[in-house]
């Protein structure tokens, strides 16, 4: 793990296109040893050198390395790549390998997320969307979003080019909340949906909006990193049978309790969920949130 002053540094080398043998590593899948032994054996990596003769690699390396991990994948040996310039292993990607409905996607996404390509994303999500919304973020971009966090917390992809990624997904999940139809029927269950001052991740909780007006509820979306401090009027009166709220981050577990100990002194009568990675006796899981929606 980077400390602070190393993951500016980093960041920097980041923004300026230049990897580490270790973000390669990191961002493709494949071992840095076996990185290693590829460009000694076969010259398909050669990195340049920094004032400082630190060795890196570029933006353009890393796209070659995420087509030949996706290669190989699909039964190509990389004695027989190596033979092949980068410019013929794209073409290869992209005219003769009968892809699978998610095969590549993971490479797609992280090529876009690397070189800040709204187009490369929108060309990714267009694949993705095939088997519907729901398996899209269930199934493809929230798994996806996992090994961000660690490419992130590793430092082989800078805060930019995370929150370049996130800013279209976030547009996206309000786009389709949009297109739902409001419900009208006054009988239907209330869900509000919040997050702690500390949690300012909402992806996930703008995803379960979404799920649950599309499932007939009336939903009332507070968002963010909410105080309570000054809401107690808003969501007594509001009075939901579903409260659902959350944190992903870690040593957060206490205070996550007592948020939701706040809450439920409020409304004694609802229903708590906890997405994220936490949950305790004042709430259900995750998972039986996904069981109350019937998510894949």
């Amino acid at each position: 793990m980077l400390n602070y002053n190393e993951k500016l540094e980093h960041d920097k080398m980041i923004a300026g296109e230049r990897y580490l043998i270790r973000d390669l590593a990191t961002l493709s899948g494949i071992k840095a040893h076996t990185l290693r032994v590829w460009e000694k054996r076969y010259q398909i990596l050669e990195p340049a050198r920094s004032a400082t003769n630190i060795r890196y690699y570029s933006a353009n390396q890393l796209k070659d390395l995420l087509n030949i991990s996706l290669l190989i994948r699909n039964g190509w040996k990389i004695s027989k790549l190596a033979e092949m310039t980068a410019a013929d292993r794209s073409a290869l990607l992209m005219n003769r390998l009968n892809l699978k409905q998610d095969e590549g996607l993971y490479e797609q996404f992280m090529q876009s997320l690397t070189a800040t390509d709204e187009q490369a994303f929108e060309k990714a999500y267009g694949r993705a969307l095939k088997k519907g919304f729901e398996y899209a973020f269930t199934c493809i971009i929230f798994p996806f979003f996992e090994q961000v966090g660690l490419a992130w917390q590793t430092g082989a992809i800078c805060t930019a080019q995370e929150h370049f990624f996130s800013s279209l997904v976030r547009q996206k999940l309000v786009a389709a909340t949009n297109q739902v139809t409001l419900i009208k029927n006054p009988d239907a269950k209330k869900v509000l949906l919040l997050l702690p001052e500390f949690e300012l991740h909402e992806l996930g909780l703008l995803f379960y909006n979404y799920v649950f007006r599309d499932r007939g509820y009336h939903t009332l979306y507070l968002g963010q990193g909410v105080p309570l401090s000054g809401t107690e009027a808003v969501i007594c009166r509001y009075r939901p049978n579903i409260v659902v709220t959350g944190s992903i981050l870690s040593g957060k577990n206490e205070a996550l309790n007592a948020f939701v100990q706040q809450l439920r002194s409020w409304l004694p009568e609802a229903i708590f969920y906890a997405a994220g990675l936490h949950s305790g006796e004042h709430m259900y899981s995750v998972h039986e949130l996904r069981a109350l929606l019937c998510l894949t």
